[in-house]
Order: structure tokens, then C-alpha cells, then sequence
């Protein structure tokens, strides 16, 4: 670990220890849908002495990076304790049901967690107000989540929620952005992968069945070209007319999006920067399959990695033909 990284554990009779912790902490972010995990090693002995609930921060000199909850402890024969803690959002796995009227997804994510007794930050005016909200048994992830779905669907902003030092976080993705680059000077390596073989179709088939009629309606769109080069590969979808006002520009809608190679990449030990979390935005030049990529890219997950005196990350990404 780094010099000027400190590990602290509060325990519930108010102690503050200092563990020894070994080489090969890990801390992992997501843009949503997962709470900040944080693992580590320490010696345990007569001092260091915790049980599940006790409070984790790590600070960077007098800057918190990460408080969370311990929730769980494995020990060996060598008295080395392995710990896992989550942040805050791993409360969101809660489940409820929630019904909203006139709510914009702020108010909600405010007033779910106040119900659950959770801290809360700086929670960004999310502007559009849902007419009306309703969901069955879900957890408090999927229904905030939604939420901001329902608010970029209806104004393309894009929100992000994290934990911030034990504070409920929403911030619009614009404010997200971290100004460093990704490069061959500054990440080890990458990994590229292409494929058809997920959600790619060059051919879309709706089709109705008229139980009046008996005879089946039935609206395609493909693309021959990549038919030739790919082979045929058809999503077929049983649709209801009345439901739709052009099945026609629908089905050229799907091939649009379906008709392509999905690429993914992701980005292996690159210089750590502690601002980097799922959600924020950062600068990438790199030279890929013949072809230069200069652009911001959107971190999805990032899992930080402290050892030998160095910080490390690895990324996946999303952006431009990235997925």
C-alpha cells in the first residue's frame, strides 16, 4: 500500500484501530446497480479485534476515499484476516414497494433513503417530475434506478448514483468527468474483444397473428450486405399493431440497432487515480485493431488495486463504438 494510505476500523464499543494491512487491498466501483466494495488483508492479533458491522474508512492523507461496513471476516491458521466491507449502497438490496405521484427521481432517492435510515449528500435536482410511479417488491436499487431511467428517457440526462464517504450521492454524468489520460504511457495493457455472437441480428421479423383472419402479418428489415458476411442471423417478435403506429420504421429502428459487431474494452493496470469511480469520465488515446481511438470514454466498473507501494486500476469501459 501507499505511504500515505491509512485503513481505519471503528468498533461498536467506540475504538479506532489501525490494522496492518497487507499488500493487495482492492477497491471496486460500479456506475450502478453494485455498492463500493473494499477488500483487504491484516495481521490479526490481540489488538485488532472487530466484528461484522464495524465501520471501514480509508483516507489518503486527510482525504476520505471510502467509508463502508464490515461484512465479512475469514482468518487462517496464520492469523491473517481477510475483510470485506461494502458501502452504503449495499443497503439498497432492501426490498420494498413504492408507489409516487408528481415526484421528480430526486425526491425519490431522497425519500427512499431517509426510510431506510441512510445518509445522504449532495443530491442533484434531477428537474423532470414523473407523473406517477409505481412499482411492486423491488429493491431500493432497481427502484431508484428506474427512477433515473424514467428522467433521462425524458430530458437525456444521465445521473449517477454512488456513496461518497458515507453520504447518498447523485451527480448529472457532466459532472463526473476526471481530467487524466488514458494511454500507452499510462496503462499497462488492454482488452479488446469484437463479436455477432451477443444481441447482433442483420435480419428483424415482426410479425402478428390475425385470429380473425388466420393469416399472419409480417414486416422485415435486414441488411444483405452483412447477411452475405455473417450469415443469417433473425430476431423474430410477435408485436400488436394497434400498439404500434409504424411497425415498418420499428422493425429499421431494431435493425439499427442490432446490425453491428458489439466491441467491449477493458483497460488493465493503469496509474490509479482515487477520483475514478464507476460513473466518471476520462480522456483515451490508444491504438486498437489498426485503428486510433482518441476520445472520453465512460468508466463503468473500476477496481482499484494498492501494492508494493503503488496504485493500479483496472477499467471497463463504455463509448463511441465501445459497449
Amino acid at each position: 500500500m501507499s505511504d500515505d494510505l491509512t485503513v481505519l476500523i471503528h468498533t461498536a464499543d467506540n475504538r479506532c484501530l489501525i490494522p496492518a494491512v497487507l499488500d493487495g487491498m482492492t477497491l471496486e466501483w460500479a456506475r450502478k446497480g453494485a455498492p463500493g466494495k473494499l477488500s483487504f488483508r491484516a495481521v490479526q492479533d490481540d489488538l485488532l479485534s472487530m466484528e461484522e458491522g464495524a465501520i471501514v474508512q480509508v483516507k489518503r492523507g486527510d482525504t476520505g476515499i471510502f467509508q463502508g461496513v464490515v461484512f465479512s471476516r475469514r482468518l487462517d491458521r496464520d492469523n491473517i484476516v481477510q475483510v470485506t466491507a461494502y458501502d452504503q449502497l449495499r443497503y439498497l438490496k432492501n426490498k420494498m414497494v413504492y408507489n409516487a405521484i408528481g415526484k421528480k427521481a430526486s425526491e425519490i432517492i431522497k425519500e427512499l433513503a431517509e426510510d431506510f435510515g441512510l445518509t445522504c449528500g449532495e443530491l442533484a435536482d434531477t428537474g423532470y417530475v414523473i407523473p406517477r410511479f409505481r412499482a411492486g417488491d423491488q429493491t431500493l436499487f432497481d427502484l431508484m434506478q428506474t427512477a433515473i431511467d424514467i428522467t433521462t428517457q425524458n430530458q437525456q440526462k444521465l445521473f449517477v448514483l454512488y456513496d461518497d464517504y458515507g453520504k447518498l450521492t447523485l451527480k448529472n454524468m457532466e459532472d463526473m468527468a476526471v481530467n487524466i489520460l488514458i494511454d500507452p504511457e499510462t496503462a499497462e495493457n488492454f482488452q479488446f474483444s469484437s463479436t455477432i455472437d451477443r444481441d447482433t441480428y442483420n435480419r428483424i421479423k415482426l410479425y402478428f397473428d390475425d385470429k380473425d383472419t388466420g393469416k399472419r402479418d409480417v414486416w422485415i428489415a435486414e441488411d444483405s450486405g452483412n447477411i452475405g458476411k455473417w450469415g443469417l442471423l433473425q430476431l423474430a417478435q410477435s408485436v400488436n399493431p394497434s400498439k404500434a403506429v409504424n411497425l415498418s420504421a420499428k422493425a429499421e429502428a431494431m435493425l439499427k440497432r442490432y446490425n453491428r459487431v458489439r466491441q467491449s474494452l477493458s483497460i488493465r493496470n493503469a496509474i490509479g487515480d482515487d477520483r475514478v469511480r464507476g460513473g466518471s469520465s476520462l480522456w483515451m488515446a490508444l491504438h486498437i485493431d489498426g485503428k486510433d481511438y482518441q476520445m472520453r470514454i465512460l468508466v463503468e466498473q473500476v477496481r482499484h488495486v494498492f501494492s508494493n507501494n503503488e496504485h493500479t486500476m483496472d477499467l471497463t469501459v463504455r463509448g463511441g463504438v465501445f459497449e
